[in-house]
């Protein structure tokens, strides 16, 4: 895979992260309780973690924190 590549995923990993895609009902909660949804977050953030771990095993020059940071959830 080539940087395009990678900055194509991250891409596409920041649009779903911001517009809360991983979601499966109105209110953008996998789960929710009476306080509220729950699991949203914690399932993109796994996801992401997840590409990154996958993508370096690609490449050694992949820069995991970097992708991390471009699919714009926290390290």
């Amino acid at each position: 895979m080539t940087k395009k590549d990678y900055e194509l995923i991250a891409r596409a990993m920041s649009e779903i992260h911001a517009r809360g895609c991983f979601a499966s009902d109105e209110r953008g909660c996998f789960a929710s309780d009476e306080r509220g949804c729950f699991a949203s977050d914690e399932r993109q953030w796994v996801a992401v973690h997840r590409m990154a771990t996958l993508l370096s095993e690609t490449n050694p020059r992949f820069d995991y924190n970097r992708f991390i940071d471009a699919c714009g959830v926290p390290v």
